[in-house]
């Protein structure tokens, strides 16, 4: 994100440059599935890239902040995956490209694509028919992996204990957070599946850990499983076969691959988030959420296209043959997705931790009475964050909630710098990192109530700084001079 400074100043650099990352991603996944599959799922794939930005939210999908690339990364690191599979070898050097730009961005990522080019290697070779071309596939992707992993392997050789890798590393294993467990983990990957997720414009696509509430869902990842293992009909014979292609529509063979990828990448997202620590547990599920994008539509599109199929053989038929025809078949999964939407809709839904407004009612509440009493103050209230010994995750992502929660509730709210709690001075954007840019501001004006959390004791804050409430967590809501 060094090269957008050449074009723009200040934040707006960045923003410009994951907005041209955000473009190349949608353009990557688009030409890769017209040159693999053809223009009709070219557009279809074009479609879905554009429903998962729009539903999301351009500022999430511009954001700067190295999490947020998964929001796209990750759907076109299964697309290209898919077509690597299918025999293009091309494909094969995109895949470990958008791979290394994921984890170099992200080390969270590491996991999801370490499972995906795994599966994809493991695809790749038990297509027989494709092997005669499997060398130069491998020996095109290993190639471009050490050209993009050149300059980080020779930073770390050099530097030693000060690399960045090994820095990684001894973070990772001496984080203090502790770990996850793969419990809860399970549920923040169910939760993505649920009825409006981070993909479906919910606000929060931050906090993917802990959930008190029951996700909904619960019998999606059931349903993947069992779409993954149901045989499609290959060759004449009609026998139900996971390798090979037999007649197999390419609509319905993609929507497979993509769908078997996707369910690979979730899984091993979960693992991580359940084992992995410091930036390895992946604070932050969107790569998640991303991934259940995926696997929705994939997992509808292939049952669409294949319900078609049986309908039109049943239809087109003088004779009806079940072995090739009947649409019997497709009645397990048809009770399932029954299922699954019928616990859809008795399961009690709560809001995820963090987000709900009642969770921080009485913090919300004392805002509003502040603005309300203030002299001159027209209704803006700016957010910053102080802490003597620095804001740590959990507090960032109470942060967070707490600034959704107020947004819930019709507080005209924006983001300000962190602030040293001594001196008033600005000490980083903080909070500005995780939310869009229209949420942005410098300071706070005359008029506006300037709102600080502080992570800290009460009797280490300014006497001018008033508190009026506090978070869950503990960190003070106060009322400092604008």
């Amino acid at each position: 994100m060094n090269w957008p400074r050449f074009v723009a100043n200040g934040s707006s650099a960045y923003v410009f440059g994951a907005t041209v990352l955000s473009a190349t991603f949608v353009c990557a996944g688009v030409w890769v599935a017209w040159r693999s599959w053809g223009r009709r799922i070219g557009i279809v794939v074009a479609t879905c890239f554009i429903l998962l930005v729009s539903t999301t939210g351009w500022g999430y999908v511009t954001s700067p902040w190295n999490p947020m690339v998964g929001v796209l990364g990750v759907p076109l690191l299964v697309v290209v995956a898919a077509a690597a599979w299918d025999g293009d070898v091309l494909a094969s050097a995109v895949s470990v490209a958008v791979a290394s730009l994921l984890v170099q961005s992200h080390v969270g990522n590491a996991g999801v694509c370490l499972a995906i080019l795994v599966a994809l290697a493991v695809g790749q070779w038990r297509r027989v028919e494709a092997r005669p071309d499997l060398l130069k596939a491998w020996g095109t992707a290993a190639g471009t992996a050490v050209v993009l992993w050149m300059v980080p392997g020779l930073q770390q050789l050099t530097s030693g204990r000060d690399g960045n890798m090994w820095r990684i590393v001894q973070f990772s294993r001496n984080s203090t957070i502790p770990r996850t467990g793969l419990g809860d983990a399970l549920q923040a990957g169910m939760r993505a599946f649920r009825p409006r997720p981070a993909w479906l414009g919910a606000s929060n696509v931050y906090e993917g850990v802990t959930d008190h509430g029951r996700p909904l869902w619960l019998l999606a990842p059931v349903a993947v499983a069992i779409l993954m293992l149901w045989g499609h009909r290959g060759g004449s014979s009609g026998r139900a076969t996971v390798v090979g292609e037999g007649d197999e529509p390419t609509g319905e063979r993609v929507a497979r691959r993509l769908l078997g990828i996707a369910t690979v990448g979730w899984a091993a997202a979960i693992v991580m988030l359940g084992l992995g620590r410091g930036p390895v547990r992946v604070y932050y599920a969107v790569h998640i959420e991303s991934l259940a994008a995926v696997i929705c539509v994939s997992s509808l599109s292939y049952l669409a296209l294949r319900g078609l199929r049986a309908w039109r053989d049943r239809r087109d038929s003088s004779t009806l043959d079940p072995k090739s025809s009947s649409i019997g078949g497709l009645l397990p999964v048809v009770a399932l997705a029954g299922v699954v939407a019928f616990a859809s809709l008795t399961t009690r839904s709560l809001q995820p931790q963090h987000e709900g407004s009642d969770y921080f009612l009485e913090s919300v509440d004392a805002v509003k009475t502040s603005v309300a009493t203030s002299s001159g103050s027209d209704g803006r209230v700016v957010i910053s964050q102080a802490s003597p010994e620095g804001v740590s995750n959990e507090e960032f992502s109470f942060a967070m909630g707490f600034i959704a929660a107020l947004n819930r509730s019709g507080v005209n709210v924006a983001a300000g710098h962190d602030i040293d709690s001594e001196s008033g001075d600005s000490t980083g954007s903080g909070l500005q990192l995780a939310v869009p840019p229209s949420l942005w501001v410098d300071a706070p004006r005359a008029g506006d109530l300037a709102v600080a959390l502080f992570s800290g004791k009460e009797s280490e804050l300014p006497e001018a700084w008033q508190v009026i409430s506090s978070l869950p967590n503990g960190t003070l809501v106060a009322v400092r001079p604008g």
